[in-house]
């Protein structure tokens, strides 16, 4: 299994724990946030919508990503439908990408109109990934605090357990 096979294989499997993470909030408390310094809730899934996106711009046309920081939607069941579009998106290219684009085209990686970091395709899709699931766990920790159940994600959760 190739590098760029094993991401792929990757993104699949984190795809639906980020659905259910999202599933389990709440529409009408997504302006919760645990600390004056924290994003809201609606702020992090925006963000994670941005890098959907930013991962069709890397894998697409290539060269730059212009990061985006958040992205609008108007309730949760409309970031799922935006999350499920961008990735099917995503998808597709991903497949038509070959193992040298994978591992030696370099990116620019911008962010608020500056260049952040110049990386090749490969390693910016992994840490596309890795923060997506970073803030896909600080967004679950504001689960139960909202008043929802956590959904199961690397294993059973608490609340899935209840009987």
């Amino acid at each position: 299994m190739t590098e760029r096979e094993f991401f792929t294989q990757k993104w699949s499997e984190e795809l639906p724990l980020t659905l259910g993470v999202f599933e389990a909030l709440q529409s009408d408390k997504l302006d919760y946030k645990p600390h004056e310094k924290s994003r809201t809730a609606r702020a992090i899934v925006g963000h994670l919508l941005g890098h959907v996106e930013d991962m069709i711009e890397l894998a697409g046309a290539g060269g730059t990503i212009n990061h985006r920081n958040e992205l609008p939607f108007t309730d949760i069941p409309d970031a799922v439908a935006k999350f499920n579009a961008s990735n099917s998106r995503f998808e597709e290219l991903l497949k038509g990408l070959d193992e040298e684009t994978w591992s030696t085209t370099n990116n620019k990686f911008n962010l608020d109109g500056h260049t952040h970091f110049k990386a090749p395709l490969g390693y910016t899709a992994w840490l596309l990934l890795l923060d997506t699931v970073h803030h896909r766990g600080q967004l679950s920790t504001y689960i139960r605090p909202m008043g929802g159940k956590h959904p199961d994600i690397y294993g059973p959760s608490g609340d899935s357990e209840e009987s």
